[in-house]
């Protein structure tokens, strides 16, 4: 489901009469993608080698995400801050906010982030999943609800759920069907 809604969200985008711009950060060679963002003058592909982590960025994200536990856990006060490779592609293209469309926490801290949520259906289903994939979405939807400025969900009733089970302010969360 995450796949079509971006690909609606890219058709939407592309066809946005403003002076937004928008950068597409996309690792494939989608046909779909490419149909879409292809001759638009308010779409920019970031070539894939610049979207990529390459594995010297990953191997220090993950120490830093480490030193930080261990300092956390020896009650240091230092902190390291976070390194992740998005930052430096919002200071080269100048973006000023991200959107991801799919559920990934996006650990950027030079834009402003919008995540959508599409549904928290382990809480209404909880025999369609095993009790860590439920554990794995209730702790992926906590951690992109902290960290996002604004939450996009298609439905009222998503947004309700938010309220309910994540206590979410209602107004960092909007209710937008994509057509």
């Amino acid at each position: 489901g995450a796949r079509q809604y971006s690909i609606a969200l890219l058709s939407v985008l592309s066809n946005d009469e403003s002076d937004n711009h928008y950068y597409v950060l996309h690792n494939t060679h989608d046909s779909q993608v490419l149909e879409i963002t292809n001759g638009k003058q308010n779409m920019t592909l970031i070539p894939v080698k610049s979207g990529k982590e390459k594995k010297y960025q990953k191997l220090l994200r993950h120490f830093i995400n480490y030193w930080n536990i261990i300092s956390g856990k020896l009650h240091h006060s230092f902190r390291a801050k976070n390194y992740y490779y998005l930052n430096s592609l919002c200071t080269k293209y100048k973006i000023d906010i991200v959107h991801f469309p799919a559920q990934y926490n996006p650990l950027i801290k030079r834009a402003r982030k919008i995540c959508t949520i599409h549904d928290v259906q382990e809480l209404h289903f909880p025999d369609y999943f095993t009790p860590e994939e439920r554990r794995d979405r209730a702790v992926d939807a906590v951690e992109r609800i902290k960290i996002a400025d604004l939450i996009v969900v298609s439905y009222k009733h998503v947004k309700n759920d938010l309220i309910r089970y994540f206590k979410v302010p209602e107004n960092k969360i909007l209710v937008c069907l994509l057509d």
